[in-house]
C-alpha cells in the first residue's frame, strides 16, 4: 500500500478552536437558561454540520423561548457567528506539532486541506498563519468530505486507500470510511511528531 495524499480537517485536528466554535453559538442568544437548553439540543443532534445547516433549524426551535429569533433571520446569524468565530479562529493555538508536521509531511506528500468552515475564511486562516503554501489544494464549505476524497483520488491517481483523512470528528471518519480511505483519528492527546515520523519512516517520496 502507497500513500498518494493525505487531507486534513482544521478546526480540532490542526488548530485548537473546537470550543470557540461551540460557545460562539451560546454568545449570539441571551443567557437565559431556556435559551441555552434548545441551543445545547440543537448543538448534540447538528453540531458535527455546517452552521449554514444549523442556524435555521436553531432559529425555529429557538424562536418559542426567543421569539426575536426566526428562520428568516438566519443570514444575519450565521454572519454574526462568521466573524466571532473567525476572531477565535485567529488567536487559537495549533496543535501540538501540527506546524511542524506540515512542514515535513509536505515536503515529500501532498497535502489538503477539507473543513466545514466557509471556503474564503479557510484560505485567509491559512494565510494568517502562513500554512498555505503546504497544502496542493484548499475545500472548505459547501464541499461535501467525501466528495473532496474522492476529487483528491482523481488528482493524485490513487486507489481509496493511498489516502489518509486526518481528523477529530465523527464526520471525518464517517467521510473517510465511505470514501474507502484510511483515518488517523486527531484531536486532544494527537501525537504530531509520532505520526510524522511513522510516515516518513514507511514511505517513499511521491
Amino acid at each position: 500500500m502507497s500513500l498518494k495524499a493525505i487531507v486534513f480537517d482544521y478546526d480540532g485536528t490542526l488548530v485548537d478552536t473546537n470550543a470557540c466554535k461551540h460557545e460562539a453559538f451560546f454568545d449570539l442568544f441571551p443567557p437565559s437558561a431556556a435559551v441555552r437548553k434548545v441551543i445545547e439540543e440543537v448543538l448534540a443532534e447538528m453540531e458535527p454540520l455546517s452552521r449554514h445547516v444549523i442556524f435555521p433549524e436553531l432559529l425555529k426551535r429557538i424562536q418559542p423561548v426567543f421569539p426575536a429569533a426566526g428562520p428568516e433571520l438566519a443570514a444575519e446569524y450565521i454572519e454574526q457567528y462568521r466573524q466571532q468565530v473567525v476572531a477565535g479562529q485567529q488567536a487559537a493555538r495549533e496543535m501540538p506539532g501540527a506546524h511542524a508536521s506540515l512542514r515535513l509531511l509536505s515536503q515529500r506528500f501532498p497535502l489538503y486541506i477539507s473543513t466545514v468552515t466557509p471556503q474564503e475564511d479557510i484560505e485567509y486562516l491559512l494565510k494568517e498563519r502562513s500554512w498555505n503554501h503546504y497544502f496542493k489544494r484548499v475545500f472548505g464549505y459547501p464541499n461535501d468530505k467525501v466528495q473532496v476524497l474522492q476529487l483528491v483520488m482523481r488528482a493524485e491517481a490513487a486507489d481509496p486507500g493511498d489516502i489518509i483523512m486526518v481528523g477529530d470528528g465523527a464526520g471525518d471518519r464517517l467521510a473517510a470510511e465511505q470514501a474507502g480511505c484510511r483515518f488517523e483519528q486527531a484531536g486532544d492527546g494527537f501525537n504530531y511528531d509520532q505520526f510524522t515520523q511513522r510516515l516518513l519512516e514507511e514511505y517513499s517520496p511521491c
